[in-house]
């Protein structure tokens, strides 16, 4: 209830941008649907933009036009919802996408996971932050960190082995070595 009463008190002002932060986090999806309905009415009533900060890319997909995903505090990749489901480029954007389950997920065998841990972020490793757990990482991984570039699947990407496609769960999930 408070969470809610949060954000309504954000949006009385009639602001031109909304941030909000993992605005549905621990709601049931009954409220979270209520949430995300007001934050939708306020953008368009408001005309203001909408920044949202999640880890549900469910919510994000259903929100959202466009998406930057982040790793270790930097962009690594910036993709449209449609290229989002088409098939994103970056190994971790793509790894995220795996990890959920849908009505087809195979409850026989264990959720996708990235393995490893992110690294500390006062203590980055040269090159690409994901290389640690990246299963295309190569030297040049290791060395060089990657700038945001024009991407294979539109947007950019901070890749040097960007991939193409679409994901599929048993593809990433063996990438993964999950």
């Amino acid at each position: 209830m408070r969470q809610r009463a949060m954000i309504a008190m954000g949006l009385m002002g009639e602001p031109a941008l909304i941030i909000a932060d993992e605005p549905t986090t621990a709601l049931d999806v009954t409220v979270q649907e209520q949430v995300l309905r007001m934050l939708k009415r306020a953008q368009r009533e408001q005309d203001a933009a909408l920044l949202l900060i999640s880890h549900d890319l469910s919510v994000i997909s259903a929100m959202c036009d466009r998406v930057l995903v982040m790793y270790a505090g930097r962009i690594v990749e910036v993709i449209d919802v449609a290229g989002l489901t088409a098939g994103p480029a970056h190994p971790y954007t793509r790894g995220l996408l795996a990890t959920l389950p849908d009505m087809h997920t195979d409850r026989t065998r264990p959720l996708a996971t990235i393995p490893g841990r992110p690294p500390h972020p006062a203590n980055l490793p040269p090159g690409c932050s994901f290389a640690a757990r990246c299963p295309f990482a190569t030297q040049v991984c290791l060395e060089v960190d990657p700038p945001l570039a024009p991407s294979p699947a539109g947007g950019s990407v901070a890749c040097h082995h960007p991939q193409q496609g679409p994901v599929t769960v048993t593809q990433e999930q063996q990438e993964m070595h999950v």
